[in-house]
């Protein structure tokens, strides 16, 4: 949004603000600039005669922690920038042809897929860290995935620029979707957790998928399907699983050494109820990419989406990755933009 925009979405003078007005003024600024932070400094003080004083409050508690919030965005990227040189040397270690060298998860890296990968990076796909924070707040309205309406700030590649530690069910290891493993998942019988949906509400506690994850053990081979998950429930164990035995949830990234990663099932991790997106896959490691991924029973790649914040740049080709990597592709499959 421009600042005539900002000027624009005040309305005509002597229009009524009300807090919910206000809130939308807020909310179509998008990304708030300096320049858009200065038109809203004008804008409240020309109308304070037509601000209720709820939208008054509002203006002035988000005037107030911008520049709090861009202060806190240089001291994010100050910290994460520096690193950027030595995660892409750590990335390219795992990517020397001719070499036997493993992913991130411990699984060998084929030669298929660095060769692409090499082409790929020649032609200037971008590399990026999922930590990297916008410099311009935003104001969060109505989108509960985001949390609660307010001022917020946001990552420049995904809207959760976030850190979390590689372990438990979020282990490199765990999260590393390979061919074989989407194989040995559909063939191989196992124990494990699974979400009983014959019990409470649909397998929680209560409705709305909130309160508590209900799980039953089974002993039965898993699943090679991958599908969306969502829920606002504690899982008490972050291994258990949704139904039919699916061990991983549709959130997937390739990090920069080719590896494909998707969350566990329960989107949850050790000591953390809080769900995992697909920024919580970063885990300080450099991405290719991140978004959606589908696969069907058979472990075929059914649907690639990527992540409307990486519309902008030129991403590696996921899906030719994927091919590269060795996974089963849905014919005709394409990148479906989000």
């Amino acid at each position: 949004m421009s600042k005539d925009s900002v000027r624009k979405s005040f309305g005509p003078a002597g229009t009524p603000i009300t807090f919910e007005k206000a809130e939308k003024i807020l909310a179509e600024a998008g990304r708030i600039s300096k320049s858009e932070e200065a038109e809203l400094h004008q804008q409240v003080k020309a109308r304070e005669s037509d601000l209720d004083p709820r939208a008054v409050s509002l203006f002035q508690d988000v005037l107030e922690q911008l520049p709090e919030l861009r202060q806190d965005t240089t001291l994010q990227n100050g910290r994460v920038e520096p690193e950027y040189k030595s995660l892409v040397a750590e990335a390219k270690a795992r990517l020397v042809p001719g070499q036997a060298t493993r992913s991130y998860g411990g699984n060998p890296v084929p030669e298929t897929l660095k060769t692409f990968l090499a082409e790929q990076l020649a032609q200037g796909v971008i590399v990026y860290d999922v930590r990297q924070l916008d410099s311009d707040p935003f104001y969060n309205y109505n989108h509960d995935d985001l949390g609660p309406n307010g001022l917020q700030t946001t990552g420049v590649y995904s809207p959760y620029a976030q850190e979390q530690d590689a372990y438990g069910s979020l282990s490199f290891e765990h999260t590393e979707l390979t061919p074989q493993k989407l194989e040995a998942e559909r063939t191989t019988v196992q124990t494990y957790n699974v979400l009983d949906t014959t019990q409470g509400h649909n397998g929680f506690t209560e409705e709305g998928g909130k309160g508590r994850a209900i799980l039953k053990q089974v002993t039965a081979v898993g699943s090679a399907r991958i599908q969306n998950s969502y829920d606002n429930a504690y899982w008490p164990d972050e291994y258990g699983r949704t139904p039919g035995g699916q061990k991983w949830a549709g959130n997937f990234a390739i990090l920069a050494d080719g590896s494909v990663h998707a969350v566990p099932a329960s989107r949850r991790s050790s000591g953390d109820q809080m769900i995992l997106t697909t920024a919580s896959l970063g885990r300080g490691k450099l991405e290719l990419f991140n978004g959606h991924l589908f696969t069907d029973d058979t472990g075929t790649v059914t649907y690639v989406g990527k992540s409307g914040r990486l519309k902008d740049f030129k991403t590696v080709d996921a899906i030719e990755l994927l091919k590269a990597a060795g996974f089963k592709v849905r014919e005709g499959l394409t990148v479906t933009q989000e």
